[in-house]
């Protein structure tokens, strides 16, 4: 983040009830101190999983590696990417990678990760929750 820029982040933040997101390890340390005293919230962790190594033999392994990454989270807000995608003809044809798209939205809208969340006392939650 440009510093000469943050002004203009947070009254647009705030202005139109943004989440402001950065992909970690370039979050600035004072920009994040700008937001929380503009009473803005920001992750305390930014990750995601795109490629997932062995998931072509066992396709269970992505909800594994996800459950995995949540169970070691602590207490906070957690920013957590995803690529969902419905499979029809036109996202077979249009996009590249709709398998691993496929993948995640079979992932995060199966049970499994709903009971697994339960078990946890982990609550899913999207930008307009921020």
């Amino acid at each position: 983040m440009r510093p000469d820029l943050s002004d203009i982040a947070v009254r647009l933040a705030k202005k139109y009830r943004l989440a402001v997101v950065f992909p970690f390890p370039n979050f600035p340390e004072s920009f994040r101190t700008v937001l929380q005293k503009n009473g803005l919230r920001c992750p305390d962790a930014f990750s995601g999983f795109y490629w997932i190594e062995g998931e072509g033999s066992d396709p269970s392994l992505a909800l594994k590696t996800y459950e995995n990454y949540l169970a070691g989270l602590g207490p906070g807000l957690h920013h957590l990417y995803i690529h969902t995608a419905y499979v029809t003809p036109e996202t077979r044809r249009i996009m590249f990678d709709v398998a691993i798209r496929d993948r995640d939205f079979k992932v995060w809208t199966g049970e499994e990760i709903g009971d697994f969340a339960a078990k946890w006392g982990i609550k899913f939650i999207s930008y307009s929750d921020l």
